[in-house]
């Protein structure tokens, strides 16, 4: 099975023994400082969730979701509102992809250049913001009640 996962069963088994090993590291991760934080001497989780996880601990990890959550939200919203173009429809689309393929990736590629975190991140705000401009948009089209 390994080698189907080019090795991150492994490594994401040293991520997680990482994590449980030491509560510290749980709570608060060992740090978002350095560039990359490697499970082992030159491997980093491969997993946007566990390294999160391993950086930032609990909290960056619920703070991850909670922008992921927010971001899929939003792309769902823009994509089911017919009334938009489609241009602003598909918005969301390019960073539901790559959020999908990052998952087996890292969420700190970013900090090392490449760009299809760049993208991502790209995306993602512009997503929230067409979906929040959009929903003001028809907030104000709405005729107040007396």
């Amino acid at each position: 099975m390994d080698r189907l996962s080019s090795g991150r069963w492994h490594i994401w088994e040293l991520a997680l023994k990482a994590v449980s090993e030491n509560a510290g590291t749980l709570l608060w991760g060992k740090g978002i400082v350095q560039p990359m934080i490697y499970v082992t001497e030159n491997e980093h989780c491969h997993n946007i969730y566990l390294q999160a996880l391993l950086e930032s601990g609990i909290p960056g990890l619920l703070l991850w979701l909670a922008l992921v959550g927010l971001f899929v939200f939003h792309a769902f919203r823009l994509l089911k509102n017919r009334d938009l173009p489609f241009w602003q429809r598909i918005a969301g689309l390019p960073g539901l992809a790559l959020l999908i393929s990052e998952t087996v990736e890292s969420n700190t590629l970013v900090s090392l250049g490449f760009l299809n975190m760049t993208v991502l991140y790209f995306s993602m705000g512009l997503t929230v913001m067409l979906s929040l401009q959009n929903s003001r948009k028809t907030a104000a089209l709405v005729p107040e009640k007396p």
